[in-house]
């Protein structure tokens, strides 16, 4: 089974890990145009969940998004609708936790931002994952094998 994460936008990163174990099954960016086509076309039959980024807008961002067309707003609507359809839960998170998710996860968001929304997606699975015990953290793993060294 997988987990999907999902962070939306004009370029939507794309995460499809392995359910029990995290393993990176598929990692993409998608282009606003070809999210809806690509939503129809996928498999979803091997899903069992799918972690969202959500949005919000905030008063001190209002002018800058004046004029847009809140693509990132379209992309959630078009996942929460198509989920709805194919019976899969979704998870809601915000951007807020991916600082916390980078360091349990030992990911980096690249700095370049056309390349990072895959590793956003990534971070949103890992961090919910971590956070419901199907997977350990970095330092979790740290931990676990300083004791399973012989003394």
């Amino acid at each position: 089974m997988l987990t999907i994460g999902i962070d939306p936008g004009n370029t939507t990163g794309w995460a499809a890990v392995d359910s029990r174990t995290g393993d990176i099954r598929e990692l993409k960016h998608i282009p606003f145009d070809d999210i809806m086509q690509f939503l129809i076309d996928y498999d979803w039959s091997q899903v069992d969940r799918v972690i969202l980024e959500d949005f919000r807008l905030f008063p001190n961002k209002a002018k800058e998004q004046a004029g847009s067309d809140f693509q990132v707003v379209q992309v959630i609507g078009m996942v929460k609708q198509m989920m709805q359809m194919k019976r899969i839960p979704v998870f809601m998170q915000m951007s807020s936790i991916l600082p916390i998710a980078e360091r349990q996860a030992g990911l980096k968001i690249p700095k370049k931002h056309s390349e990072s929304h895959k590793i956003v997606a990534l971070l949103h699975t890992r961090f919910w994952m971590i956070g419901h015990g199907i997977i350990p953290s970095v330092a979790q793993q740290s931990v676990s094998a300083r004791s399973e060294k012989p003394a």
